[in-house]
């Protein structure tokens, strides 16, 4: 049902419409059995699956507007620290801050939340997809970054 959900939401790279399914689902489960009174539903899937859409959209917009040349502040050129992202990286983003938003925010404790990290960058590794960022920093670590980052 969920791959339903997703179907249609990339179209130019399909193998990410099953990673996000992948995703929600282990999420959901993860939620699940770990807060047993917590009520999830179908209802939770579909907002997730929006809220990627969304920040798909709005990783694009932003990426747009950050590569615009920029006014000079206090006499040098303003330039954020934004590098020139590939299309698998802006997908992983928009998949992981609707993630964050819909599953991370719920668990009530720094234990839980990491360990849920540890299975988004664990699910995302078996996937041979890497999570953008410093190469020093374990996979748990470049998801918090990314879910801070946004």
């Amino acid at each position: 049902y969920v791959q339903a959900m997703v179907s249609g939401l990339f179209p130019e790279a399909p193998r990410w419409e099953a990673l996000t399914a992948r995703a929600i689902l282990m999420s959901q489960s993860f939620v699940s059995q770990r807060l047993p009174d917590s009520l999830l539903s179908l209802r939770d899937m579909k907002r997730c699956v929006s809220l990627v859409g969304w920040f798909k959209d709005h990783v694009r917009r932003r990426e747009k507007a950050w590569k615009k040349p920029r006014a000079s502040v206090g006499g040098r050129k303003w330039r954020p620290n934004w590098r020139d992202a590939e299309q698998g990286d802006l997908f992983i983003r928009a998949v992981l801050n609707a993630l964050a938003v819909c599953y991370h925010c719920q668990l009530p404790t720094w234990d839980l939340r990491k360990e849920y990290r540890v299975k988004l960058a664990e699910m995302f590794q078996s996937a041979q997809t890497p999570i953008p960022g410093p190469p020093d920093r374990d996979g748990q670590a470049r998801v918090l970054r990314i879910f801070r980052g946004e």
